[in-house]
């Protein structure tokens, strides 16, 4: 991540009013909806592609971004919903378990958006590897040479685990 905010620049989206002001009425909220045959189309054209539609609207938006700001590169959060964790009663826990995931991304406007789209589904998987580190994960990243070898115990066992 460090890689990445080191050589972001302020930047400034297309703003309806004034970015200095303070927040003043008419306050407006836009929604739209997308009816049932372009979800369909939508849908198609993504498997189509071998990515999801979620990786396929990502895409789109990345390129929105990029458009939007002049840069050659975004970051999006992507919001996650955290439910993938191993613990007992997870499927009965109500409460917010919810965070995001920044993805970085290069956007060429020449780029088709479905090749775009593959590679965000890579950056993705790779983001979503190291998402969820533990401890014991990062234990295991140090180096194993020097006067004592790095090792740490799992919650619950007797034994360390080594690399």
């Amino acid at each position: 991540m460090a890689e990445h905010s080191a050589t972001a620049a302020s930047m400034t989206l297309p703003y309806d009013g004034d970015p200095e002001a303070l927040p003043a009425p008419p306050l407006t909220h836009h929604q739209t909806t997308v009816d049932a045959s372009l979800t369909a189309a939508l849908r198609e054209v993504a498997a189509r592609h071998e990515v999801s539609l979620f990786h396929l609207l990502l895409a789109v938006y990345g390129r929105c971004l990029a458009r939007w700001s002049g840069q050659g590169a975004v970051a999006v959060n992507v919001a996650r919903a955290r439910r993938e964790a191993a613990l007992p009663g997870i499927d009965r826990l109500v409460g917010p378990l919810a965070d995001t995931l920044p993805v970085f991304a290069a956007v060429d406007p020449a780029e088709p958006v479905t090749v775009l789209a593959r590679r965000l589904q890579r950056i993705w998987r790779e983001a979503e590897s190291h998402a969820t580190l533990a401890s014991p994960d990062i234990a295991a990243l140090l180096p194993t040479t020097g006067p004592a070898p790095r090792t740490v115990a799992r919650p619950g066992s007797a034994s360390p685990v080594s690399r």
